[in-house]
């Protein structure tokens, strides 16, 4: 079960602070998690939006967005793959214009570099709509 999943937005943006705290004291002394070497905030801000659609839609959909935005065209499987978190989060709050509009943006990108997790994550949020 994800962060998410349980509808515990408690424990969901504990988890998320916690994430932020270890993120925030990388490099400096004392231990730190392996996986801050491979993350940066935008692939943070990433997965904190979709733990967060679960139990909140709406409320990291500007930080899951603007991270979005800063990956280049030649991450075009992630761009995809990350717009169908977004376009859930439209769908989740009712916004199905919106969700429709991301959802086409995904499937330009998916186009570009196929992918079969991709493409059901597309399906899955498609039948949302």
């Amino acid at each position: 079960m994800g962060l998410g999943e349980g509808g515990d937005a408690e424990g969901t943006w504990r988890a998320l602070d916690a994430v932020n705290d270890s993120y925030d004291r990388r490099g400096g002394a004392g231990s730190e998690p392996e996986w801050v070497h491979w993350l940066n905030q935008a692939e943070i801000d990433v997965m904190a939006g979709r733990c967060v659609i679960e139990t909140e839609p709406s409320r990291r959909r500007r930080a899951l967005a603007n991270a979005v935005a800063t990956y280049p065209a030649e991450h075009a499987r992630e761009v995809a793959l990350y717009l169908t978190w977004l376009a859930e989060s439209h769908a989740r709050t009712g916004d199905l214009d919106a969700a429709r509009d991301v959802v086409e943006r995904a499937q330009r990108h998916a186009a570009t570099m196929p992918s079969s997790r991709t493409e059901d994550r597309l399906d899955s949020v498609v039948r949302m709509l």
